[in-house]
């Protein structure tokens, strides 16, 4: 049937449940009112009958429906259009230059019925009409589009669209951006964002990819954590963003920093940094007003810079002299759209942004075919992760709503109602209450040591003690520390961390030197298992320190009744001025932290000598692999690696051998792969280069080939 015989006979019966395509569902009235372009997208009406279009081309249907919402704003006929566009596009994706025929016939339906026009007789002065018509919807009062995240909208609505106005800071992507230059990793981690995007606005006259772009607004972060070539082609991995998967996309992030080539080239204090700008740009770009939307601004706000018009005559001209409606249609939607996407350097006044419209959320359009909708049957491990998240960016902040969130697990349950003993006979809840409580009122609006994000020093005061209440009830106070981590080591990687992030918190709560210092313990065993503690931690002894004040302080202050404790157990050790934000050591206190900074300061740098990791030997069918259960440090796996690229360079196996790491925590192991069938010279050169550091040894008795391969 032709899309003029669609559009006669009106309604067609979908096969699968008989109901007409486009029919108002129950209790939906046939016309409303006003037509709301917003409304109509989202409406259920509408998402049923994208649901009969291949995915791949229901962002360009949304497209379409913006086009006609506002060449009609009436918005008459936009059911019948809709429903043709639908019974042209279900049956198999279709060509871009099939799909513009399609959309360009039913315009020119569109028109004619809008004029009482006939296809048989088409008069001069119904072109004409037709023609001025288009001229003032399409150009002269035309709309061009910008599609983005509804986060935006109050800037938007306020300031236009400017260039030099974002909804983040260039700084802080450039450091980012200069993490990974100096790594010599992907450069491309965040998109366009450092390449073409600083000083330009995107805009476009055309429709087809506007969805798309709502989508994944702002399209580098996108990119950063979803889209990104960075990003493997695995499951649901590249739609996190899309789907507002905090879960998701972080730990495509944490598992980015956890390749082998990262993992040689940034450092503890440089993935934190990139861990800290994700969490920090995706709680500021997913909010409840994330939904995709697209500004229609006026057309004549760009002047001439979208080119001129055809006159009727040219449009005749063209076509050796006859004219009708559908080639009118067809050239003059060309010339329309014929900038598609583009990226100008001119603010837009808000007062030329004619209107907003909402879209539907990308569940329900999903053009990625293989993925079903996502079921949600109450709250899920990954919701109570990503709440958790959420929580702590919220101001102010609550650590009681992240408790009764973990809470939701039983033995968590008994852990925070646990008591932690003592005179002040304090349960968990209440101490990591009281703890949080001061650090909001003395650090929360300070930066922290280290650069470290707020959330995660937020999240380590909330986990602190976790373990402690199972110490004490055994009556084994001093083995708080070790249950602790026993708690940590499960709980961490649940919440979505990194392992530098876990790695940071288990050194941090694995013991306390600095309370047993003040308490008299010696200066320079407390330094030594600092400095221990830092190494553990993958960063600098000295900026560890600075963290560990900061979380020695949040902890015993909360002994004190300036956080609420009746009994004032350590009052002594502080000096408060709350108007200030400020807390102090008392001047004894001072006096015991100033010498064993001295200390850490005196321990040099490698004083103790690395010990040998030795490799023991796996063999498999297709490879061997040379396992380190002692991991060695990525500064000394880098060199080796580069060694290895260097011997193999030039040669097939170049791509084929390489360090990497496999588990986690305690499992977490490197491995050197080799696969069965590279030569004996080679493979002998490996294993010299290795053994020749003196720190990394594969015993001689571990070649795995007898002496007559070649």
């Amino acid at each position: 049937m032709t899309v003029n015989g669609i559009l006669m006979k009106g309604f067609e019966r979908t096969p699968e449940t008989g109901v007409p395509v486009g029919a108002p569902t129950k209790n939906e009235p046939e016309k409303s009112k006003r037509f709301d372009l917003s409304q109509v997208l989202c409406s259920e009406r509408y998402l049923k009958m994208l649901e009969l279009v291949p995915a791949a081309t229901r962002p360009k249907c949304i497209g379409v429906a913006l086009e006609y919402g506002w060449t009609f704003p009436d918005g008459k006929g936009f059911w019948e259009f809709t429903s043709a566009l639908v019974e042209q596009c279900r049956n198999s994706d279709i060509k871009p230059q099939d799909f513009s025929a399609i959309v360009g016939t039913l315009f020119a339906v569109s028109i004619r019925k809008k004029f009482d026009s006939s296809i048989d007789n088409e008069t001069e002065a119904d072109k004409q009409a037709m023609y001025e018509f288009l001229v003032d919807r399409w150009f002269s009062n035309g709309a061009v589009y910008h599609g983005f995240n509804g986060a935006f909208e109050p800037s938007i609505r306020r300031h236009g669209l400017t260039t030099g106005l974002r909804n983040w800071d260039w700084d802080e992507l450039k450091e980012v951006h200069q993490i990974f230059q100096r790594s010599q990793a992907y450069e491309m981690v965040l998109g366009w964002g450092m390449m073409n995007s600083e000083i330009k606005t995107s805009v476009a006259t055309a429709t087809e990819h506007l969805y798309r772009y709502a989508v994944a607004s702002p399209e580098w972060f996108a990119q950063f954590c979803s889209e990104g070539f960075h990003i493997p082609v695995e499951g649901e991995r590249k739609t996190a963003f899309y789907r507002r998967d905090y879960t998701q996309a972080r730990q495509n992030i944490v598992n980015f920093l956890e390749t082998t080539l990262l993992e040689k080239r940034l450092n503890s204090q440089e993935q934190l940094a990139v861990l800290k700008f994700f969490d920090h740009h995706w709680f500021r770009f997913v909010t409840e007003q994330s939904a995709p939307k697209v500004a229609t601004i006026h057309r004549r706000a760009f002047g001439r810079m979208l080119g001129s018009v055809p006159t009727l005559e040219e449009i005749r001209e063209w076509h050796g002299g006859s004219l009708t409606i559908d080639k009118i249609v067809e050239i003059l939607r060309s010339f329309a759209t014929q900038h598609g996407d583009s990226q100008i350097q001119q603010d837009i006044s808000p007062h030329d942004v004619a209107s907003i419209i909402t879209l539907p959320d990308y569940s329900r359009v999903r053009w990625r075919a293989e993925e079903p909708p996502r079921p949600i049957e109450g709250l899920s491990g990954e919701q109570e992760t990503a709440a958790i998240a959420k929580l702590l960016g919220q101001e102010p902040f609550s650590a009681r709503a992240i408790i009764e969130l973990l809470k939701h697990n039983q033995t968590y349950r008994e852990l925070f109602e646990g008591n932690l003993g003592g005179d002040e006979n304090f349960t968990l809840e209440q101490h990591v209450e009281m703890v949080c409580g001061q650090f909001e009122k003395y650090f929360s609006s300070r930066p922290i040591p280290l650069g470290l994000d707020k959330r995660l020093f937020r999240l380590l005061l909330i986990v602190h003690d976790l373990g402690k209440p199972r110490a004490v009830a055994r009556h084994q106070a001093r083995e708080q520390h070790n249950e602790t981590l026993v708690e940590l080591e499960t709980l961490l990687p649940q919440l979505g961390l990194a392992s530098v992030e876990q790695q940071l918190i288990q050194a941090i709560v694995s013991a306390d030197p600095i309370g047993q210092t003040i308490k008299g313990g010696s200066v320079r065993e407390a330094a030594e298992q600092i400095a221990a503690m830092a190494q553990a931690a993958g960063v600098a002894t000295k900026d560890f320190f600075d963290v560990l004040l900061v979380y020695y302080s949040v902890d015993a202050s909360s002994y004190t009744a300036d956080a609420g404790s009746d009994m004032n157990v350590l009052g002594g050790l502080f000096q408060f001025y709350p108007e200030q934000r400020r807390m102090e050591f008392s001047s004894r206190v001072t006096r015991v932290i100033d010498e064993l900074r001295q200390a850490i300061s005196s321990i040099p740098s490698g004083e103790q000598k690395p010990e040998k990791y030795v490799g023991v030997m796996e063999k498999g069918a297709e490879r061997v692999c040379y396992r380190f259960l002692a991991i060695p440090p990525y500064a000394l796996l880098y060199p080796l690696a580069e060694k290895l690229f260097d011997i193999t360079r030039g040669t097939r196996w170049y791509h084929e051998l390489g360090f990497r790491y496999e588990g986690t925590g305690e499992q977490r192991t490197a491995v050197l792969d080799i696969p069965v069938n590279c030569p004996k010279q080679l493979v002998r050169a490996i294993i010299a280069a290795i053994n020749a550091t003196g720190q990394v040894e594969i015993p001689d008795n571990l070649d795995p080939y007898p002496d007559d391969q070649l």
